[in-house]
C-alpha cells in the first residue's frame, strides 16, 4: 500500500483484489497489443494490396505474399478467429507451400498463427468474462435464428 488506500480487512481479500487488478492490467495490455497489430495491418498491408490488385498475376501475388506474408498471415488468422467469415486455411496452405520452397520460415509462420489464435481467444474470453450476458445477447441478435439462440444460451448459462 502507498498510504492513500484504506485497509480492506483481511489479507486474503487484499491479495485477491491485487490479483484482480493485475489481471485487468494484463488484459488491457493484450487489448492494446491487438489494436496495435490490427492498426499496423490495416495501415501497411491493405493499402498496398488494394493498389496492386488490379491486373494481378500469379507471380505478383506470390511476390506480395513473400514480402508481406508474415503480417498477412497474422492479421488474417487473427481476424478469422475473432469472428470474421474469412477462411484462413488457404492462406495457411500457401504459407506452407512458401515454406517448402524456402521463401518463408515455417516455424515462425506457425508461431505467428498460433499467437494470433491465442490473442483472439483471450479477447473472446475477456469479453465473456466481463460482459458475458451482453455479448451473448448481441451474438444472438445477429444470428440467423435469434429466438432459439437466446433460449439455448439461457438454458446453458442460467443467471
Amino acid at each position: 500500500m502507498n498510504g492513500t488506500e484504506e485497509p480492506v480487512g483481511d489479507e486474503a481479500t487484499e491479495k485477491r483484489l491485487r490479483s484482480q487488478a493485475h489481471w485487468i492490467y494484463v488484459e488491457s495490455a493484450i487489448a492494446a497489443l491487438i489494436l496495435t497489430v490490427l492498426s499496423f495491418y490495416f495501415a501497411v498491408v491493405l493499402p498496398e494490396a488494394s493498389r496492386s490488385s488490379e491486373g494481378l498475376t500469379l507471380e505478383q501475388a506470390a511476390d506480395f505474399l513473400i514480402r508481406h506474408g508474415y503480417a498477412l498471415l497474422f492479421g488474417w488468422v487473427l481476424l478469422e478467429q475473432m469472428g470474421l467469415p474469412i477462411p484462413a486455411a488457404p492462406l495457411l496452405i500457401a504459407a506452407g507451400a512458401l515454406a517448402r520452397a524456402g521463401k518463408m520460415n515455417l516455424t515462425f509462420a506457425v508461431a505467428l498463427a498460433f499467437i494470433a489464435v491465442i490473442l483472439a481467444d483471450l479477447f473472446w474470453y475477456s469479453l465473456g468474462r466481463y460482459r458475458g450476458g451482453r455479448i451473448l445477447k448481441l451474438l444472438c441478435r445477429i444470428s440467423l435464428e435469434p429466438d432459439s439462440c437466446v433460449r439455448r444460451t439461457e438454458n446453458l448459462y442460467p443467471a
